[in-house]
């Protein structure tokens, strides 16, 4: 049930950036919603197969059915294309051909018989897009790369020709683009990347875009299609008008950085001055001077950081890309100064810490523990409890579980009940392993969490702490990773033991 529903949401999420007979798709996705099953989902997938003709959508619905249940959709087409054997069902059933040159065979085959077939020049550009063009190929790759390459050989005018018979057509300049981009053709790569402008194209996104300009050290896809993002989320409301030049100098600044233009960056920031005043360019401009060795400029900006409160001594001291700011002599009353403002402000963090008090029942549970032994929430009621939801996978969490054992070998505590609940960790084992390998302290009492554990305790996002008074009322919690979760936590318990 649970590979059901994942597919159909990924099969939805496709669909929705579709604009090609949205009617249908949308008909189809509120029918798949209401599916109950995986096959009541395969029989509303073969009811619509049976009934359109669109082979967009027929390749969409082909796809999900085999996320589902492979053998029986191939069972499906296969039986399809032996009872009416036209160019579209032999091409929907060679997609299901397990090895990759029998199947460039029959992709040849089709545009051979049908040389102005679309379909027949997709079949045959899969294989390349898949395995050969990639930095990074498919992990499913079991043949010779080099055989591949010598198959393109063969292969490459019909892909000029894909282009030639249908040149506004978003896969094949995908496939081409990435043929050039495989031969480090980047000025071409250019060309066919920027014909895509104006179409939508499911590719050309943010990812696609910076990975071009970081290899290529080539600009102008960039400037071409970000403000046109940029526009698009404005749109969709991810971002207000007023904040589109930052976030768009953020992203802008950054493929600099990546590459190195560090002239550019003095150059975009002269024309758009106010942006200096930005604390995200403030902290941007603190990393490129340190890259450029600009040590006096990077203490500047942070400075003015540290001034307005936009960082502070726990966060500059965690900061892993300032950490050679630490061997710079200016370094040393930087850091004083940041402790000082750091303690000063302590009455003020433990003020607002307390003020996140809540009083609502703990919901009672019955779990296991790594040991397999059942254990009850009712069990600890005795003492104040901290619970931590985490998971070995989430960085966030393990930095909050490595506070939380700090906090537990520090202060020692004989009274609270600690407990870490793991969720979304199906091998209890790896969890184990986790634990041996940091040496966490043995009053932390670990336990397997289940899926409902987040719906319970009404939160989102891991890590979560909470502190439950004797009472079993919650009343602290913190979701998501706190830097200064180890000073919160001792205020917390002492809140709650002196009550």
């Amino acid at each position: 049930m649970l590979k059901y529903i994942v597919t159909i949401f990924s099969f939805l999420l496709i669909w929705s950036l579709a604009v090609d007979n949205f009617a249908i798709r949308a008909e189809i996705g509120d029918r798949l919603l209401e599916a109950t099953s995986d096959e009541e989902v395969v029989e509303i997938l073969k009811e619509y197969l049976e009934k359109i003709d669109d082979m967009t959508v027929i390749r969409d619905i082909q796809d999900t059915w085999m996320e589902i249940d492979e053998e029986r959709s191939r069972d499906y087409f296969t039986r399809r294309y032996e009872q009416d054997p036209n160019k579209d069902n032999r091409y929907l059933w060679a997609r299901y051909i397990d090895d990759t040159f029998k199947r460039l065979q029959e992709a040849r085959k089709l545009i051979e018989q049908y040389p102005e077939y679309y379909y027949g020049y997709l079949l045959l550009s899969f294989p390349y897009n898949q395995y050969l063009f990639p930095d990074e190929p498919e992990d499913d790759m079991e043949f010779n790369l080099e055989k591949l390459e010598e198959e393109f050989g063969k292969d490459r005018q019909h892909l000029y020709r894909w282009l030639y018979l249908f040149p506004e057509d978003e896969f094949s300049l995908y496939t081409i683009y990435n043929m050039k981009m495989w031969k480090d053709n980047y000025e071409l790569a250019e060309q066919f990347l920027l014909n895509t402008e104006g179409m939508n194209a499911q590719w050309v996104n943010y990812f696609s875009i910076m990975d071009f300009s970081i290899k290529s050290e080539r600009l102008q896809p960039f400037k071409t299609f970000l403000p046109k993002f940029m526009h698009t989320n404005i749109e969709q409301g991810h971002i207000t008008r007023e904040d589109s030049l930052t976030t768009y100098a953020n992203y802008y600044l950054m493929l600099l950085r990546t590459i190195g233009h560090y002239d550019e960056i003095d150059n975009f920031l002269a024309q758009h001055p106010d942006l200096y005043d930005e604390v995200s360019i403030k902290r941007r401009l603190v990393s490129t001077n340190l890259d450029q060795g600009n040590y006096e400029k990077a203490f500047l900006y942070l400075n003015q950081l540290l001034d307005a409160g936009n960082v502070d001594y726990l966060s500059i001291d965690n900061e892993e890309q300032w950490f050679p700011l630490k061997e710079h002599p200016l370094w040393k009353d930087f850091i004083v100064k940041a402790k000082q403002r750091w303690d000063e402000a302590k009455p003020q963090r433990k003020k607002e810490a307390l003020a996140q008090k809540t009083e609502r029942p703990a919901p009672g549970w019955e779990l296991k523990d790594l040991n397999d032994n059942i254990t009850r929430l009712s069990e600890y009621r005795s003492q104040p409890i901290i619970k931590l939801f985490w998971a070995t996978w989430s960085d966030d969490s393990v930095e909050m579980m490595k506070a939380l054992d700090e906090w537990v070998k520090n202060n020692n505590p004989e009274k609270i009940t600690v407990l870490a609940i793991s969720l979304a960790e199906p091998y209890p084992e790896v969890v184990q392993r986790h634990i041996n390998a940091q040496g966490y302290s043995d009053k932390i009492r670990f336990i397997r969490g289940v899926d409902n554990i987040p719906s319970m305790y009404s939160f989102q996002e891991l890590p979560f702490i909470i502190v439950i008074d004797t009472n079993g009322n919650i009343r602290y919690e913190q979701q998501g990773l706190s830097q200064n979760i180890k000073e919160k936590l001792t205020w917390w318990v002492e809140e709650v033991m002196d009550d």
